[in-house]
């Protein structure tokens, strides 16, 4: 659990599985709850001023952590111009030009974002228990990933509401690369080892987790592969033995 929120901190308010969008707040008291164990009324404002009772892992420190952010530690960070809740996929590294890699809840989106723009979930005790199976597994194989090799301008087909979709290779970064969907006209960046691309689809059978053979569509000479990478740099796990428990000085305030 991190540590113990005074009364007239500043945090981010963020709800799971909420329409309300990550909003500012101060915490105005501290309660202790027989079920929920430690709460804290909060005040926010959106189009008026609320209060909410809120568990400590619904709440974010204001301040930027004073020490590099695990891997595996749940966050809200500003994306785009919004507060966007998530999960840290790699950390600051001179292959990704020192910034951390967000996977967002929506799972839809990753984004490389700033350490100024991160902002660490205070109780990070349940972090494990609702990572997403993707996210457990790719934790699991760390620092080996299958990353998708792209170039700019290929054609491939990409998963967007579980449709197979046109997509178009814009720009790469790091682990994402950059799709336009065609039909829809949408822009998305995607890290590159989902299996929303086609060929990473391929060559797992996704029930089974069975290697499976890949169907070339175009010649190979114009086809994205998949490249297996190693991080070579060393990597900071979020309680790294046990994922979910208790660590406290890993976050520095």
């Amino acid at each position: 659990m991190g540590r113990f929120l005074q009364v007239g901190s500043k945090v981010w308010l963020t709800r799971r599985n909420s329409i309300i969008p990550i909003v500012e707040g101060i915490v105005l008291e501290s309660l202790s709850d027989v079920k929920r164990g430690l709460i804290y009324q909060v005040k926010y404002k959106t189009k008026y001023t609320y209060r909410a009772i809120c568990n400590a892992n619904e709440l974010a420190y204001k301040e930027n952590s004073d020490v590099i952010v695990p891997i595996g530690t749940r966050i809200v960070a500003l994306f785009e111009e919004r507060m966007f809740a998530g999960v840290v996929a790699e950390h600051p590294t001179h292959t990704n030009s020192n910034r951390y890699l967000i996977f967002f809840d929506d799972n839809n989106h990753a984004g490389y974002i700033e350490h100024k723009n991160i902002h660490v979930i205070c109780d990070q005790s349940d972090a494990y228990e609702n990572y997403s199976d993707f996210f457990r597994t790719y934790l699991e194989n760390f620092p080996e990933r299958p990353l998708v090799k792209f170039k700019k301008h290929q054609l491939t087909r990409t998963i967007y509401d579980n449709n197979w979709e046109r997509t178009i290779v814009l720009d790469i970064d790091g682990s994402l690369v950059k799709m336009h969907f065609i039909d829809k006209d949408i822009i998305q960046w995607i890290y590159r080892g989902c299996e929303r691309f086609e060929l990473l689809s391929d060559l797992v059978d996704w029930d089974t987790e069975k290697p499976r053979k890949c169907r070339r569509l175009v010649p190979l000479t114009y086809q994205p592969f998949v490249l297996f990478t190693r991080d070579s740099e060393t990597a900071v796990f979020y309680d790294s033995v046990s994922f979910g428990k208790s660590n406290d000085d890993k976050f520095v305030k």
